[in-house]
């Protein structure tokens, strides 16, 4: 017989609890029947206990909602730590009873999403002795309104140090050609750029509004700020709502720019618009006070993991930029108050053009802490990155605000317009979506974009988009079908736009490449080529890209020879207009030794490939995607040449750069590890 308690959005089985929006409580003798709706929170609360009351757990789930809306509850000490170890990309603060202690803290300490541990029981000097033993362990509560400001306080303690960076490493000589870590440094830097061009309507403050509601929909606390929020509202007052901690906005706006979560940006563009309009405002206005005293030094206390101090130090030289919005303070000990292991100092100068920030401790209910945030978009240059072992016994991080970033970003608007042919930068941001490999985001992206109501020519573009983002996501019927009406819109334009439609033709013939239809791929890129070259010289990089795709095509159905004069023709038309070291070039270089490789034409297959390898090591960053594809390509050319001891050192170069990036279940570590086995029994039958 199940119990129903209204208006709870508490869950439990005989092993957990579940605090979420939009559910009630509900007793059950098997799992968890309601579906978990998405964390927004950047913490995720657990409580285990040894036993369930329910007018306890309804008692304590309004009080933790208020303080972080996402809670979860056990009573199962086997499912908790289970739950914990499957937890990816969260920080989990536990709550446990002081009975369980020493078997929970021994099992969970020492993991990575485990942030801070706190006990909860009767008799505190029993377990003293655990906060020598176990450094996350913040404290031992006898009283639950001393346990809850504790949990209060350690949040607040560790949103305000969370921190995400992005580098632009040095040797990616240009934009042409990202890395993902690359790509997201860009990201922000064309990110205000893209909302600014968007309309500010009453509709998306509603739409932020709507978002807001549905989240915290049994959170009485949050509704009344909302509805505070939503009545009182004016667009001069974005910076003291942001800066009010009792508000949910700043949470939910922060985790969508750490995340890069397109929805969530979108839904909530209204109001970062305005944050940013009030910030430069802000920021003016201290120019003209201070042109006397141009620099400016800040500090950020923060945890580092060890990857990411790594990170740090690899790229020392190299620019960087924050996810979104970041918080500094004018006093050293400030910063240190928020730190764990290293603190950021950064020297900013207001006569910088791009770099916006502002003085925000007049808006703060914490006035003290002398707050200066720094707009989204601004870039960094990492002068060092050190270990203090005499006074801080922290890292210290120098960096050094820079215009450099937002010079990238121009010089990558530039270069895509002349690619793609387009000039609307909000097209712009999605190709930089798709370069990053972030597919589904692309996806969303447009769509969203497709409701904003753009014009025909912009809708058709974004329909080649989505095409072009579902191909890359292997769903090629969607794919086809945005491909086609990109293609049946701008043919029925007057007049034609015969240059764009051709770019739609090209598409649907490399999805039936990909999906190795090969003569209806050589149907539609023929026609693509063939409408190209009625309104493009015969020496374009869409030309070229599509001589590129035919020798593919021909590849696919073993045509050999005439897959090859394709390739080369493709070839002379990025050698004659392309820079000598354009990425283009080296990619045509390995499809060349594709088909030499298929002939089994061993020796210029080698060749080719080495000439593709030599130019991507010159031009792109160690670990790219096409200098791993080029080593295992050599792999398997040395191999067939019974080369086996080359082989296996182009397979573990290879290994080692997605072993980086991958985990170890993902196929693209899984291959080449299998064909370093293979190429060990070989070697072992030699």
């Amino acid at each position: 017989m199940g119990i129903k308690v209204s208006k709870s959005n508490l869950v439990f089985t005989n092993a957990t609890y579940v605090l979420k929006p939009k559910t009630s409580l509900t007793k059950t003798t098997a799992t968890v029947v309601e579906t978990i709706e998405q964390n927004q929170e950047e913490i995720t609360l657990v409580w285990l206990d040894v036993k369930p009351v329910v007018d306890q757990l309804i008692h304590r789930e309004q009080k933790l909602r208020e303080i972080n809306d996402y809670c979860k509850f056990y009573y199962d000490q086997n499912s908790c730590i289970e739950y914990i170890h499957s937890s990816v990309n969260v920080k989990v603060f536990l709550v446990i009873p002081g009975s369980l202690a020493n078997n929970i803290l021994l099992k969970v300490h020492k993991l990575e999403q485990v942030d801070f541990v706190f006990i909860y029981c009767i008799e505190r000097d029993r377990y003293l002795s655990l906060l020598n033993d176990y450094s996350k362990l913040v404290g031992i509560y006898t009283s639950e309104n001393d346990l809850m400001k504790s949990i209060q306080n350690t949040i607040k303690l560790v949103e305000k140090r969370l921190i995400t960076l992005n580098s632009y490493n040095h040797k990616q000589k240009s934009t042409r050609d990202l890395t993902t870590e690359s790509g997201s440094f860009l990201f922000f830097q064309l990110f205000k750029d893209i909302l600014m061009n968007m309309p500010q309507t009453n509709e998306s403050k509603h739409e932020m509004i709507r978002k807001c509601r549905d989240y915290y929909c049994d959170n009485k606390k949050q509704l009344k700020n909302i509805e505070l929020f939503n009545s009182t509202y004016q667009s001069i007052d974005a910076i003291q709502w942001y800066t009010n901690s009792n508000f949910p906005l700043y949470k939910l706006i922060n985790k969508a720019l750490r995340t890069e979560d397109i929805n969530e940006l979108f839904h909530f563009r209204f109001f970062i618009v305005d944050l940013s309009s009030n910030l430069f405002k802000t920021y003016k206005d201290y120019k003209k006070m201070n042109i006397k005293s141009p620099i400016v030094h800040l500090y950020r206390g923060t945890y580092l993991s060890i990857d990411e101090l790594q990170k740090l130090k690899e790229n020392v030289g190299n620019l960087i930029s924050t996810n979104g919005f970041l918080s500094t303070s004018r006093c050293r000990m400030v910063a240190t108050m928020f730190t764990d292991n290293a603190i950021f100092e950064i020297e900013t100068d207001i006569r910088l053009k791009t770099v916006v920030f502002a003085d925000v401790a007049q808006y703060s209910k914490f006035p003290d802490e002398q707050e200066v945030l720094f707009d989204i978009g601004a870039a960094f240059q990492i002068d060092s990155c050190v270990y203090d072992s005499n006074t801080d016994k922290k890292w210290i991080i120098k960096m050094t605000a820079t215009d450099k970033g937002a010079e990238l970003a121009k010089e990558y608007f530039e270069f895509q317009k002349k690619k793609v042919a387009e000039s609307d930068i909000v097209l712009m941001f999605g190709h930089l979506l798709i370069e990053m490999g972030q597919h589904q985001k692309a996806q969303k992206y447009f769509e969203n974009v497709l409701r904003q109501k753009p014009n025909d020519e912009e809708v058709a573009c974004i329909y080649h988009n989505i095409g072009r983002a579902y191909r890359l996501k292997n769903e090629y019927e969607r794919a086809i079908d945005n491909y086609n009406q990109s293609f049946q819109m701008h043919s029925i334009a007057r007049p034609p736009r015969y240059l764009s439609a051709a770019k739609s033709l090209n598409g649907i013939g490399v999805v039936y490449n990909e999906i190795k239809a090969y003569d209806k791929a050589l149907e539609y890129l023929i026609k693509a080529l063939n409408m190209y070259q009625k309104s493009l010289q015969n020496e374009h990089i869409d030309i070229a890209g599509t001589l590129n795709n035919l020798g593919n095509a021909y590849r696919g159905k073993r045509e050999f020879d005439i897959a090859l004069e394709y390739l080369k023709r493709a070839q002379n038309i990025n050698e004659n207009i392309l820079p000598h070291d354009h990425p283009n070039i080296s990619r045509t270089y390995n499809n060349m030794g594709n088909i030499y490789y298929a002939k089994r034409d061993y020796q210029r297959a080698l060749e080719t490939y080495t000439k593709a390898i030599t130019m991507n090591k010159k031009i792109l960053p160690s670990d790219h995607p096409d200098i791993t594809r080029c080593l295992k390509n050599l792999g398997l050319v040395h191999c067939n040449m019974k080369n086996y001891d080359q082989a296996l050192n182009f397979f573990s170069k290879a290994l080692e750069i997605v072993e980086k990036t991958y985990p170890q279940e993902h196929p693209c570590v899984t291959d080449i590890q299998q064909q370093i086995q293979i190429i060990k029994k070989y070697n072992e039958i030699s």
